[in-house]
């Protein structure tokens, strides 16, 4: 966040951008005050990474140091956390809530059933759940999955009631929860 402050603050005008892109080794000024820009408005580190980029002179990474050593600003501990950050961010993303239903098949075509297929999927904040414990994730899954019943009122269209919910985890376990958003078992 320091380079953000530092680039971002009002003693910075554009002649200064204009000098820390010829620091930074850019041919043409004008690309590097672009980037700059660019990085500025992105907000944080853990975004201008997220958003790849590469110029022709650096990465994203590479920008990034490069413009914390130009400006004498010591980043390495900032950029470990942000990678162990989006590192968890990552195994957050194979983590999913599916609704339990007791569904049979009669007359519903493959094709309906495909087309409604992610009614069966609860969709949730999964960056809220980064860097918590096990405990904290649990109780707001549970939160999530008692949210979700009382919202579609325990029945979800075509596939009939809800009997229960499964959360699949970092840990590659499924856990079982009820319609209150309790655990109620580990798969």
């Amino acid at each position: 966040m320091i380079l953000h402050e530092i680039l971002s603050s009002k003693e910075i005008i554009e002649d200064d951008l204009c000098y820390l892109a010829e620091q930074l080794g850019y041919a043409n000024p004008k690309k590097g005050m672009f980037m700059l820009q660019r990085f500025i408005k992105e907000g944080s580190i853990c975004n201008w990474l997220d958003n790849a980029m590469y110029d022709f002179k650096y990465d994203s990474l590479s920008f990034v140091k490069a413009v914390a050593e130009v400006l004498g600003v010591d980043i390495e501990e900032r950029l470990n956390e942000v990678q162990r950050y989006r590192g968890m961010r990552a195994k957050m993303d194979n983590t999913y809530i599916e609704v339990d239903v007791n569904f049979t098949r009669t007359t519903e075509s493959i094709f309906t059933l495909m087309a409604v297929s992610s009614k069966r999927r609860v969709v949730f904040d999964k960056e809220a759940l980064v860097d918590k414990s096990d405990e904290e994730i649990f109780e707001a899954i549970g939160l999530v999955v008692k949210k979700h019943y009382e919202e579609t009122k325990g029945e979800l269209a075509i596939w009939g009631k809800i009997v229960g919910y499964t959360y699949y985890h970092i840990d590659k376990n499924a856990y079982a929860f009820d319609a209150k958003g309790l655990l109620t078992r580990v798969e």
